[in-house]
């Protein structure tokens, strides 16, 4: 049986996969997925590639997948209401956050900063950039995609509503054409 061992934080200069300790505060980044629209498929899963730029040799722990190299992109997959948290961010890191297919979808992004509103963007912006704020506590970064599809409905009186319309007008246009001339007589 295997014992774990929490090597979080922990500098060995002869193991490469391992988060040396930063002198200054850690903090979080935590990356969100939400799926809206009446179209929106909920259950597909978004393909996001995460990159993070530090110090020399710095490594960064992801929620529950490998941990990543400074400057080496990750793939990453989230549906909706998945999260996933990068641990060992330090003071003017940067991260890019693209996703990339969701090409039937309006993405939007927002960033948060310890739940507060910091920045955002919409229209069809696939890629988060940002940079980690100095803080003298731990602090959690937020950056919440919403992939939105939304289209009109559609059925019989939408498709064919026209058409079935038209077909009664005319039987009416005939009936009273047809009874005119048939009074006539």
């Amino acid at each position: 049986m295997e014992t774990f061992v929490n090597t979080y934080g922990v500098n060995k200069p002869d193991t490469e996969n391992t988060v040396p300790k930063p002198d200054g505060t850690v903090n979080d980044l935590v990356i969100s997925k939400t799926v809206t629209g009446n179209y929106g498929e909920r259950d597909k899963k978004f393909i996001f590639e995460i990159t993070i730029n530090g110090a020399e040799g710095e490594w960064y722990n992801l929620e529950g997948q490998p941990a990543i190299k400074k400057g080496t992109a990750a793939r990453i997959e989230l549906k909706h209401g998945d999260t996933v948290k990068i641990y060992g961010l330090t003071e003017n890191d940067t991260y890019t956050i693209k996703e990339l297919e969701a090409d039937d979808y309006k993405t939007t992004f927002e960033t948060k900063l310890n739940g507060t509103n910091k920045a955002g963007g919409s229209g069809n912006i696939k890629t988060a950039t940002g940079t980690i704020d100095a803080g003298t506590s731990l602090q959690t970064q937020e950056v919440a995609f919403t992939n939105d599809r939304t289209g009109s409905a559609t059925g019989f009186a939408s498709s064919y509503g026209p058409y079935a319309l038209m077909v009664v007008l005319a039987g009416a246009v005939a009936f009273v054409l047809f009874r005119k001339k048939r009074a006539e007589y």
